[in-house]
């Protein structure tokens, strides 16, 4: 095979998102399966950057002027010629939703000279969280429109999960794997030995790390925490993140006696630290498509820090964990969050053995198997290439 080298488009700061693990330790990992992964991002932090190449994360930064849909145009324009340049290095092209039309003209050179390479994947791991104001509205149409024809815009397919796939209805045909969120458990070890398990007497301690949408049913969780505490259940709930709902988050910390602390965004070096301080994770996802059919990456953090898992019953919680496995919130609203927060604040002695699961679980859902998934794919796309 005379090259292995792999262009990854992500068309946002890899710095500054939250899930950034996921394209890290995936380069990371299937650099270790033999490829050259070369990460394409916008990013403008260059000693970041440099910090990255330095770990071995080969990144190439263009910029992306700040205009929502000239800044995208111009920079994937950048991006187009790069790649033009080095046609001949790359072996797969390996993109998003955001990146599919925009680079297509590439795809459609390639086919117009019948050329074997590159291959282009595109890679399906999200849809639409919301609906509510004209831009997301179009940004979800796009989105929709995109995945639906899929075919247009690539040669082959990966997708997050099956769910994904069915509900999206791309063709088993054109897909090559799925591949999971998953966990770095090394780096999450030092929370489950640093932990200091709080007595009956002691309040009990939970965080949500993520989003602070609506759609996520933040504002409910909340309601609960505040509405438990007046019921003479001490808990308390550490919020970490950005999004609409901050300023509410905010408002709801001040309120006396409320339990809650607002912490802004946290670097994903230091998730790890403030895991470790809290006994209980929370993943108050609504019963809706857009989350069944997901692989929330901060389940894995949670397990892999021997967290107990607080969790909505929906299908991308009750995929990963059995019955016993978790604390369960029949719903996301405040009443089945209310009774979830009682049955963790009165089943304390059962979070040891609760705890050792949760650290078992982890393993198996480590991103070196997710990349190994994915190099399987990538090798299955090539030979159908052929």
């Amino acid at each position: 095979m005379a090259s292995k080298t792999i262009y990854w488009v992500y068309p946002g700061s890899l710095e500054k998102t939250l899930d950034r693990a996921t394209w890290l330790e995936m380069a990371k990992e299937l650099k270790a399966e033999g490829w050259d992964i070369k990460l394409i991002s916008s990013d403008e932090n260059q000693k970041w950057i440099f910090e990255q190449n330095q770990k071995g994360i080969s990144i190439i930064s263009f910029t992306k002027p700040n205009a929502y849909l000239v800044g995208i145009l111009i920079y994937h324009l950048r991006v187009s010629f790069f790649l033009l340049k080095n046609i001949k290095n790359a072996q797969i092209i390996y993109f998003g939703h955001e990146s599919a039309v925009i680079l297509s003209p590439i795809l459609l050179l390639k086919r117009v000279l019948r050329r074997k390479m590159p291959i282009f994947i595109f890679d399906t791991r999200t849809m639409p969280m919301s609906y509510s104001t004209n831009k997301l509205r179009f940004r979800a149409k796009y989105y929709l429109w995109v995945n639906k024809h899929g075919s247009l815009f690539s040669d082959f397919q990966t997708v997050i999960t099956r769910r994904m796939a069915d509900v999206l209805k791309i063709p088993l045909s054109k897909i090559v794997c799925f591949w999971s969120s998953g966990v770095n458990v090394e780096m999450f070890k030092e929370s489950s030995r640093t932990r200091q398990w709080g007595s009956e007497s002691d309040p009990l301690r939970l965080i949500y790390i993520g989003s602070l949408a609506s759609e996520r049913h933040i504002r409910e969780l909340c309601q609960a925490i505040i509405n438990i505490r007046t019921k003479g259940v001490d808990v308390t709930l550490d919020l970490f993140g950005d999004g609409p709902l901050k300023d509410e988050v905010i408002e709801f910390s001040k309120r006396m006696n409320s339990g809650i602390k607002y912490f802004s965004t946290v670097t994903p070096e230091l998730i790890p630290q403030a895991l470790a301080k809290s006994e209980v994770g929370v993943l108050p996802f609504p019963d809706e498509i857009q989350f069944r059919v997901s692989s929330p990456i901060k389940l894995f953090e949670y397990l892999a820090s021997g967290l107990i898992i607080l969790a909505t019953r929906i299908s991308c919680h009750m995929d990963i964990l059995d019955k016993d496995e978790a604390i369960w919130a029949e719903s996301a609203e405040v009443e089945d969050f209310e009774k979830a927060l009682r049955e963790a604040y009165l089943n304390r002695k059962r979070f040891s053995q609760m705890s050792i699961n949760s650290l078992r679980k982890a393993t198996g859902y480590s991103w070196k198997k997710s990349a190994n998934n994915l190099s399987q794919g990538f090798y299955k796309a090539i030979n159908n290439n052929l």
